[in-house]
């Protein structure tokens, strides 16, 4: 908890993205809205304006360290997917029936990546992140 604090004062309060939708995320249970959630949470951990969704999932899956990443990016390539046909209006049945009976590794993996980013930014700074992250689509 002390780390999450360090970065929330090294990151002058830019944490509170993040943290606010994980939050709202976990109080609303398994909603479209609470997915939208937690792929905003996810998506304010990267900064990219090309390439979002393979850029969202290819980084996030790495390092999340949960099972495989080939697994991981299927599953935030999928929240991903969900989160453009929610905002966008567009029909997100199919695209939550992917979702849907994985929820539980979701939660899981992010966990993984929010603990990773906070130890991370503990004690590097928000350029070394972006390093950090573009060397993950480079391994």
């Amino acid at each position: 908890v002390h780390h999450f604090f360090d970065v929330h004062r090294s990151e002058k309060g830019g944490l509170h993205i993040t943290a606010d939708r994980f939050v709202r995320y976990l109080r609303a249970g398994t909603s479209l809205d609470a997915l939208v959630d937690l792929c905003i949470c996810l998506e304010s951990l990267i900064e990219s304006e090309t390439e979002i969704n393979f850029r969202f999932a290819t980084c996030l899956a790495k390092i999340s360290g949960i099972g495989r990443a080939e697994d991981a990016y299927d599953l935030l390539h999928n929240l991903y997917s969900l989160r453009s046909k929610v905002v966008h209006g567009s029909d997100s049945a199919a695209a939550y029936r992917k979702i849907e009976p994985n929820i539980f590794q979701l939660r899981k993996i992010a966990r993984a990546i929010l603990t990773h980013y906070v130890l991370y930014m503990a004690e590097h700074t928000k350029e070394e992140w972006k390093k950090h992250l573009r060397n993950t689509l480079l391994a």
